[in-house]
């Protein structure tokens, strides 16, 4: 499996491993009815990267977009992604992986085909295209 660097950077890292487990984390998303928006998304990606950079003793730098409510079970299914997703940098580097890495794994699945996770496809790809 093969690893590279995320774009504008040469310490971050994503790959096929991570890449393929954020789709079977993410997989259940496609059965969610009704499909959530993109901002409950982002909300719930939103509260697992500060609860993973708290645990870290880091703080969150929030960019300026319009929240929501964070859906209880998209929290648990992000959160679950970014634990299974984490397992494979401690394998391959030794260490958790960085919010960088992270937002850019689970962003590389969401780009993928949109539709199948969110009920506003084009508003999460332009969210996901500005945040690389």
């Amino acid at each position: 499996m093969s690893w590279w660097n995320l774009p504008g950077s040469e310490s971050e890292w994503t790959g096929d491993t991570p890449a393929d487990l954020a789709a079977m984390a993410l997989a259940p998303l496609a059965e969610v009815t009704p499909k959530p928006t993109a901002d409950q998304l982002l909300d719930a990606i939103e509260l697992v990267l500060r609860a993973d950079l708290a645990d870290r003793g880091l703080e969150w730098r929030a960019r300026p977009r319009q929240r929501s409510t964070a859906r209880e079970e998209l929290v648990t299914l992000f959160g679950d992604a970014a634990t299974k997703i984490g397992e494979a940098y401690l394998d391959e580097f030794k260490r958790e992986p960085t919010s960088n890495e992270l937002l850019y794994t689970l962003g590389f699945e969401l780009r993928g085909d949109p539709t199948v996770y969110t009920s506003d496809a084009e508003k999460l790809t332009a969210i996901l295209m500005t945040a690389r």
